[in-house]
């Protein structure tokens, strides 16, 4: 009986919408949302639905969201 080997969908440098949904813990039609109204850089391979993101790229579009608190 073979083993069946699963790729660790964050441990690649390029994500795909699997891993960037996995990495940043949203879904993927967050994601997808991110990608269609200009906010999240990506990378188109081969089609319309084949992206790829590198993570750092996530890390900055999530930094956009940052909130800094103030003293009261």
């Amino acid at each position: 009986m073979a083993a069946i080997l699963r790729r660790d969908p964050v441990g690649d440098e390029w994500l795909d919408i699997e891993g960037a949904s996995h990495y940043t813990k949203l879904s993927r039609h967050t994601v997808y949302d991110a990608v269609r109204t200009g906010g999240l850089r990506h990378v188109r391979v081969g089609g319309r639905l084949r992206l790829r993101f590198k993570r750092a790229w996530l890390d900055q579009w999530f930094e956009q969201f940052a909130v800094q608190n103030e003293p009261v």
